[in-house]
């Protein structure tokens, strides 16, 4: 009979589900203490399991995955770890008196094959073709296996995000954006890739721009290079939300679309810094434009000063616009499913 909690024993349980670290700072996951916690998920969703749901079952599923698929790999993939302190009561988590910790690298080429087998070859459920999710052989109602396993997905994927937003903080393309774009354009990845390289080396050419335009003095050039490298920003992003923006769009309008798409936190806080910019970017601009020959050479300095100060200002908003922009970027492939209504 699958095991009843008490409800204060569910809330506990269910705060240590919210709370569960799928992996350790290296990027690897427990595989034991994983089993276990999937296998009481089911006992306590009244899942009627108790035979079939076993940890060690589940365990051997995955090595033999990656075994078969990945074998070159095994030894870097999957590291046993001799317990030191281990003791009679860890017997339940860790029987063999060691612990098995699976790299995400296996994960996350493996894991839709290892739960959707889970369901289907282990507890021989059947799956549901209506759903989107990888373990949608779990009932709706089995609101403990959804949160873990849902818990775990989006872990799963936060890791490789923050993985992919280093690669693209040093420079290099970002593999989600690259997707993005190749499904937005029907192309092939690696064509994706190419695209979004010379890209890159054309926003970091931009910025070396920026910068010894303002090391000359040509503070009004600097203006001008970072009001046209934040507009690409923006369009960018804006393309990539399926906004459809005319290459002739003005750079107050982009402002504008992005605003609605920068809402909360330090995303608002930042598209409102970008259109406070703007309009100083304005007022330098006029200020020399709009001046009689006699109002430039009696306010050049104060002139100068000013447009001094918006192009600095300028230039380092620009480089936090485009760390915004980084990470924006892999979340352009959303990775969390649809949420279910579940049964309270």
């Amino acid at each position: 009979m699958p095991t009843a909690l008490s409800k204060e024993d569910q809330v506990e349980f269910n705060n240590g589900l919210a709370t569960y670290q799928y992996f350790d700072d290296a990027g690897r996951m427990d595989l034991e203490d994983f089993c276990v916690t999937l296998a009481a998920c089911l006992h306590h969703d009244g899942a009627e399991l108790q035979v079939r749901a076993r940890p060690e079952a589940f365990h051997a599923l995955l090595l033999e995955i990656i075994a078969e698929r990945g074998y070159e790999n095994f030894a870097a993939w999957v590291q046993t770890q001799r317990i030191l302190d281990w003791s009679p009561q860890h017997a339940f988590l860790y029987p063999h008196r060691t612990r098995t910790c699976v790299h995400v690298a296996a994960l996350i080429l493996l894991t839709s094959d290892w739960i959707s087998l889970i369901g289907s070859d282990v507890l021989e459920l059947p799956s549901e073709s209506w759903r989107a999710e990888y373990f949608d052989w779990a009932q709706e109602n089995w609101n403990f296996t959804h949160t873990f396993l849902s818990g775990y997905h989006d872990a799963l994927f936060r890791l490789v995000k923050k993985a992919d937003l280093k690669r693209a903080n040093l420079g290099e393309v970002s593999h989600f954006e690259s997707l993005q774009l190749a499904f937005r354009e029907n192309l092939g990845f690696d064509e994706a890739g190419r695209r979004l390289a010379v890209r890159n080396k054309a926003w970091m050419n931009a910025i070396a721009r920026v910068d010894q335009a303002i090391a000359d003095g040509y503070h009004l050039e600097a203006i001008s290079l970072t009001e046209n490298f934040m507009s690409h920003l923006l369009f960018n992003f804006l393309r990539a939300k399926g906004c459809n923006q005319g290459k002739g769009a003005t750079f107050s309008s982009l402002v504008q679309q992005a605003r609605l798409h920068m809402t909360t936190g330090e995303d608002a806080t930042l598209a409102e810094r970008v259109d406070l910019w703007r309009r100083r970017r304005n007022d330098a601009i006029h200020n020399y434009v709009s001046s009689s020959i006699d109002d430039l050479m009696a306010n050049t300095t104060t002139l100068a000063d000013s447009s001094a100060v918006t192009a600095i200002s300028g230039a380092q908003l620009a480089t936090e616009l485009l760390a915004w922009f980084r990470t924006s970027a892999v979340d352009f492939i959303p990775h969390n499913f649809p949420r279910l209504q579940l049964d309270a």
